[in-house]
């Protein structure tokens, strides 16, 4: 069967971020005090990674990315002491045979007095592809299997808009945020919004992209709220009484007031807009230059305003990531 960890181990050509890779590994696996000598480059002295066993005991990794498994191995291990310590690894992206394996674990054990452990290319690929998808995901870039379908569910929303239902999501959210966005956008900000964030973090290509959204998206949700708020202020103010206000300021005033503040004409939103308890097209008119004369709503709808551009910007990344 394909491995596609296998294909990244093989692949990996960056020696620095290897040591860091093993370094992870070796702290979800439990040992403790995990070193990374040179992470940077430099002289190490044929040690890459120094730690403590859980048993208390001194040990250290060699890592590497060369072919050369035994030339390696003399350079950095031979270079030890007896009883300097206790347990050696060896992390590489190779594949060692059973006799290589046989012969180094010999020489821990007669000449260094220490056991030896290997953590060749299958038995990282075991432990990535279990106990440990998540390092997998940052230093390899697979994706698993929750990963696989936001991804696959994204793919499909941008692909095939008008199979999305118009109506989800409408009980979660607010009045101004449904005017002012559209199926997709709303689909795409709840589907990622019951997702963990560290989760949407480790999606290869697209996961940093999806929380800047997810961010831009619920500061959106945040500016409509205030402008309903502050809209909701100042109508209560108005010589408005009874059943008229408590209907009209919503479902019509409000509604009137979206229309005309982002981008509808006067015509096309007299046109649109439902009147009823006496309220005329002319008070709508009122209303809306009264509502768009405040300062605090000029402020909330340019900040409206430019966090649609910044999410309508977001969206066409994930668009370019996914195609």
């Amino acid at each position: 069967m394909l491995s596609l960890t296998n294909q990244a181990l093989e692949k990996f050509d960056n020696q620095h971020d290897f040591e860091r890779m093993c370094a992870d590994i070796m702290n979800a696996l439990g040992y403790k005090d995990v070193v990374l000598i040179a992470p940077r480059g430099g002289a190490d002295g044929g040690r890459d990674i120094t730690f403590t066993t859980p048993d208390g005991s001194r040990g250290l990794a060699c890592v590497t990315l060369r072919e050369d498994s035994d030339k390696k191995f003399k350079e950095d291990f031979h270079q030890r002491k007896k009883g300097e310590y206790a347990e050696y690894l060896l992390f590489t992206n190779r594949l060692l045979t059973a006799s290589q394996k046989s012969a180094y674990e010999k020489y821990c054990a007669n000449t260094l007095e220490a056991s030896f452990l290997p953590r060749d290319i299958e038995a990282l690929r075991s432990v990535l592809d279990s106990a440990l998808t998540a390092i997998r995901k940052k230093y390899l870039h697979i994706d698993d299997d929750q990963a696989l379908r936001l991804k696959s569910q994204i793919t499909k929303m941008f692909k095939y808009p008008k199979t999305l239902v118009p109506d989800n999501y409408k009980d979660r959210a607010g009045y101004a945020e449904w005017y002012l966005t559209n199926t997709v956008a709303r689909e795409l900000y709840y589907l990622v919004g019951d997702t963990e964030d560290t989760d949407i973090a480790q999606i290869p290509d697209i996961g940093q992209t999806l929380l800047e959204y997810k961010e831009q998206y619920y500061e959106f949700c945040e500016q409509t709220q205030n402008l309903t708020q502050r809209c909701k202020e100042l109508i209560s103010q108005q010589p408005l009484q009874g059943i008229q206000f408590q209907y009209g300021w919503l479902n019509i005033f409000f509604n009137y007031f979206l229309m005309r503040s982002f981008g509808w004409s006067q015509e096309k939103a007299k046109k649109e807009v439902v009147l009823n308890y006496d309220i005329t097209d002319e008070a709508c008119e009122n209303m809306f230059k009264i509502l768009s004369a405040d300062g605090k709503v000029v402020k909330i709808r340019q900040k409206i305003d430019q966090l649609a551009q910044d999410m309508a910007k977001t969206t066409e990344q994930l668009q370019q990531a996914l195609a």
